[in-house]
């Protein structure tokens, strides 16, 4: 009986860890990474906007939050930087294919399913919560993507990879 529970675990944790490999080591899950390359549109700049914001996100699904002062700052810390790679993808999501209700329903739905993704056991969605939790009281700014904001937004909160990459293909 113990063989064949050990088995089962054995079988269990291989599973789990085949599903949450990240083998180029690049801080992106790998069903996370191939998600987000057959979800997103194909210019690599969108695709690696989408890169930061899963980055993040999964160093948020990875830390072990405890309700001290050290993790209330860096739960902020985080918050902004999530708040930043978000905005990035919408800036140069729309710049690449445009401002329409179906776009903007595609990018919602890349972004709910990115977080499904990410945050997919109880344990992680508990330290989301309390991620959350920790941000309590705390107002953060979110600007919408227009037209005439789109390059100011790309320029304060896209890394310069995303903006290389934009440069690169305009130059196309």
């Amino acid at each position: 009986m113990k063989k064949i529970f050990l088995l089962l675990l054995l079988l269990a944790l291989s599973v789990f860890s085949e599903e949450n490999r990240d083998e180029n080591e690049n801080g992106i899950r790998d069903d996370v990474e191939s998600y987000l390359a057959s979800a997103l549109p194909p210019y690599n700049s969108v695709l690696y906007a989408g890169y930061d914001l899963a980055r993040i996100m999964q160093k948020i699904a990875d830390t072990k939050w405890k309700d001290n002062k050290e993790f209330k700052t860096l739960a902020v810390y985080y918050a902004k930087i999530y708040v930043k790679r978000s905005v990035c993808l919408d800036a140069v999501y729309y710049k690449k294919v445009g401002f329409s209700y179906e776009n903007g329903k595609k990018l919602r739905m890349v972004k709910t399913t990115l977080k499904a993704l990410t945050f997919d056991t109880v344990e992680k969605t508990k330290r989301f919560n309390k991620f959350n939790g920790l941000l309590k009281g705390k107002v953060f700014s979110i600007p919408v993507v227009t037209d005439k904001n789109m390059n100011k937004i790309i320029k304060k909160h896209c890394t310069e990879e995303v903006k290389n990459y934009l440069k690169y293909e305009e130059l196309e």
